[in-house]
């Protein structure tokens, strides 16, 4: 925030301590976020009904988004209002999602085309949410063999350089004899 140079260091203090707990909560808020789509992840059209096991993590979803617009002020509002709204639109798509699914399972008078059309659309939206999570799963996996190998890499290098700093070393140790006597600054 621009007014943050202004502020004493106990309004400093106070407003990174918020700011911590900001970002806390927003980590919270996004670990519930990976458990509902790892579990809506598991629902196919066979078991359409399994998404609503989720309806429990959305009402802490919805919690915990509660508490984390509770820190708007931390933020400055240009920064603050994508969050927001990035974690809205989310728990309004699951809401909606669960809500068609509930409808489906009570056999709500919808017609048997919109019926199939419906379930289409559930079945096409669980789908992606499992193709999405494995794609990231594939790109967190190549990024941690890519780490390891720069890791792998860095360690090679680090013993080639170790054995060209010990090789220099001892190319540059004098032997024992006339010139090793001259006194510092005289080489």
């Amino acid at each position: 925030m621009e007014k943050q140079e202004q502020l004493s260091p106990a309004a400093k203090a106070a407003l990174e301590r918020r700011l911590v707990a900001f970002y806390q909560q927003l980590q919270a808020v996004h670990a519930l976020r990976s458990t509902i789509n790892a579990g809506l992840a598991r629902v196919t059209e066979d078991n359409l009904a399994l998404a609503l096991t989720q309806k429990k993590n959305l009402r802490a979803l919805k919690q915990a988004y509660k508490k984390l617009t509770g820190f708007a002020d931390v933020l400055p509002p240009q920064d603050a209002a994508p969050i927001f709204e990035a974690e809205f639109n989310y728990i309004t798509t699951i809401e909606n999602v669960l809500t068609t699914t509930q409808g489906l399972k009570n056999h709500e008078q919808v017609g048997e085309e919109n019926r199939a059309a419906i379930r289409g659309g559930l079945v096409q939206f669980y789908y992606g949410l499992h193709e999405e999570l494995d794609a990231a799963a594939a790109e967190q996996t190549a990024a941690e063999k890519a780490k390891a190998a720069r890791i792998k890499a860095q360690a090679e290098a680090g013993q080639t350089q170790a054995a060209s700093v010990a090789a220099v070393s001892d190319a540059q140790v004098p032997q024992a004899g006339p010139e090793s006597a001259a006194p510092a600054g005289e080489h």
